[in-house]
Parts: C-alpha cells; structure tokens; sequence
C-alpha cells in the first residue's frame, strides 16, 4: 500500500488576491497543515431508543498551520500579516550635530529628533563621528538621543544619524494569503488551497539553548482540493538563516535584571467571521482586538522585578536575535507592558530563577504595541 510521505509535502504561499497566475514562494516547516472545519448541529429530538437521528453541516472554514525554526527573512511577510502592518525603512537625517561623552547623547541645533521618526529603542547607526557604529536609544527628545553607548567629545561635526534597517508596527492593515500545499506525487493525493488567510496567532519562543521557534496559525475563508497547484514552480526555498536567542540579550525596564534565561511571545490577531444566508462560507474575515502576551525567564540579581509587579509598575522589554554570523539581527521591542505574575524557582542546584508574565499594552510614544527592527545581513 502507498502512503505519502512527510518529506514529498510542499508548502507554498503569497499574498491575496493572488490573480489567475499566482506567483508563490516555498515555505520550509517542521510541520504544517491546511485543515477543514466544519461546523454541525445534530437533530436534538427526544426518541424511545436515544439515539440521534440526523446532523446537518453549516459554516466551513479552514486552519492554516505553519511551525519552523524562525530564520532571517523567510517570515516577515507572516509576522507583517499578524501585525497588520508593513516594514519600513528606518529614519535617516545628515547635518551638524554634537557628541557629549558624560551623558552619551548625541545633540543637534536645529530640526527635530522626535519629528524625523527616531524612537526609543531604535538601534541607530552614527556616521560620520569620531565614535561610529551601532547604538540602543535609551531616550529621544526633539535636540537630543540619548544612547547606551559610549561617545568621544565633538561639536559641530557634519556627520548622519540613521535608524538601522527597517521597521514593523502593528496596525490596522488586512492582510491575506493564499497557501498552496502539493502532496507530492502519490496517486490520489492532490492539491490543498486555504484561499484568503488571515494570520490569527504567532508564538515566538526563545529559548536559551536551541533554536528560535515560530508557531503561526490561521484562518481561511475557504479551502478546496485540486488536481494541479496553482504555481507548479513557486520561487525555491531562501537561504536559511537561523536565529539562537543565546547570541542576543533582553532587557527589562532598560536594564539587564539579570541573567535571563528563556523569553515568549504570543501574538493574537483574533480575526472573526460569519456566516450568511446562501452560503456556506465567511464572506469576509475582520481583525480583532490586537493582543501581545509572553512571560520572560531570568536569573536575578535582585527584588527589582517583584517590586515592579507588586507596585503595578511598568516597563519595557528590548531584545535582540542574531543571525549565525552576526551580520544579521531582529529587535523585539516591547515599550510598555505590565507584569501580571511572578514565580520564582528554587531548586536543589543552580540559581534561583523567576518568570514574569506579562501583558504589552500600547505606547503613546510609539502609537503601538509590538516594534520589530531588522538589519539585513550581507548577501
């Protein structure tokens, strides 16, 4: 007897609508699943024998599901898509400024830091400067940033000032795909499309040993089996480029609290839908209330974080993902959130480690909840 195997499966996608002649990318994934669901009511009549006689099918849906290793650049169009945003390229501005090494701030006399787009938590890069290179925004006004590293005394140097790569906020876009699943070449098993889906959940975790993990799933208005794919040569896999979160750093409230250990995230984009009158499908799927939640895992060196818990205080967490070979990097900036619990672990042997749950509220600075700054790595 034939059965198909895991490693025949191809996965596909691109962005809705699509047209008559889509032109799709491959997906790499440990494991994936377009999946019917079908919602049914059953006759609820009482009978003598108690069984139940009749079950009629309504709505149809479908799930999209997508888990890989998270790698640089074979994802950003999912995590736009939960986002509701789009990246975009970092703020840049050339002119005269002024370096002050006591306080680590880069100054200028005219024009404005806070209008040019720059951001706390922006990795920025100075150019021009006797100190060059990359630098965290601890803080931004209108004349000056203030930044964590250090900087040599200057005035009047003509010099740029840039935000590293790009950006990603989330907002308010709609934003569908199409997915394409081939089943290989094993008779009988054809095509399986999830047409018009919206991402609805991303986990991220980072663990401090292994790999990166991400964890989509999605709705689709619809699915339906085929004969042949849609794009019978999608664009071939990218290079893959994995992300270790023990080459990166986190940071809460602006500082290191400690050795941190483990870190999650869970997006929730909660899109909705129902159904109507003559069909049996979603006509359309609407977004939801935007939700970010996680916990983070540190060794500490103190009661700060308790503290920050018990007085309801606020924070923010930064961290920062590299490729292999360092050239590439993702940015998770969380620049308001609340912890909601605290559990600390004490064991026969190693540190006593705490995890802080929390939930990301949205910045008035920022105008959002979630910042994603990427560099691109050299080609």
């Amino acid at each position: 007897m034939a059965i198909q195997e895991n490693q025949t499966v191809e996965l596909a996608y691109c962005l809705e609508p699509a047209g008559s002649a889509p032109v799709m990318q491959t997906l790499a994934f440990t494991s994936a699943g377009i999946n019917p669901q079908v919602e049914t009511y059953q006759d609820e009549a009482i009978t003598p024998d108690g069984n139940v006689g009749d079950m009629r099918q309504g709505g149809r849906s479908a799930n999209v599901s997508l888990v890989d290793h998270l790698c640089y650049g074979a994802h950003d169009a999912f995590l736009a898509g939960a986002l509701r945003g789009d990246w975009v390229d970092g703020a840049s501005v050339s002119g005269v400024f002024s370096a002050v090494a006591a306080t680590g701030a880069v100054t200028r006399a005219t024009g404005s830091f806070v209008e040019d787009g720059f951001e706390t938590g922006d990795v920025i890069e100075l150019e021009g400067f006797a100190t060059e290179g990359e630098f965290r925004v601890k803080a931004v006004s209108a004349g000056s940033l203030l930044l964590d590293g250090d900087l040599e005394d200057e005035t009047g140097v003509t010099a740029t000032v840039r935000v590293v790569g790009s950006k990603l906020k989330n907002g308010t876009k709609h934003v569908d795909f199409l997915f394409q699943m081939v089943m290989g070449a094993l008779a009988g098993r054809k095509v399986r499309l999830g047409h018009s889906t919206r991402l609805g959940t991303i986990g991220l975790s980072f663990p401090n040993t292994g790999l990166i993990g991400i964890d989509a799933k999605g709705v689709a208005l619809d699915m339906s089996v085929v004969a042949a794919p849609l794009d019978a040569s999608p664009r071939p896999l990218q290079r893959r480029r994995l992300l270790t979160a023990f080459d990166g750093e986190i940071l809460l409230a602006g500082e290191t609290l400690g050795t941190a250990t483990d870190h999650n995230l869970n997006i929730d984009n909660a899109p909705n839908g129902s159904s109507y009158y003559g069909s049996r499908t979603k006509k359309k799927l609407l977004n939801g209330k935007f939700k970010l939640s996680g916990d983070v895992t540190i060794e500490p060196e103190d009661d700060r974080l308790i503290t920050l818990l018990l007085d309801e205080g606020e924070a923010a967490i930064w961290g920062r993902t590299y490729t292999e070979d360092g050239e590439g990097w993702y940015v998770w900036h969380l620049p308001r959130v609340k912890l909601s619990g605290e559990e600390e672990t004490i064991q026969g042997e190693g540190a006593v480690s705490a995890k802080a749950e929390f939930t990301a509220l949205k910045s008035a600075e920022h105008g959002c909840t979630l910042v994603i700054q990427r560099r691109h790595p050299v080609a």
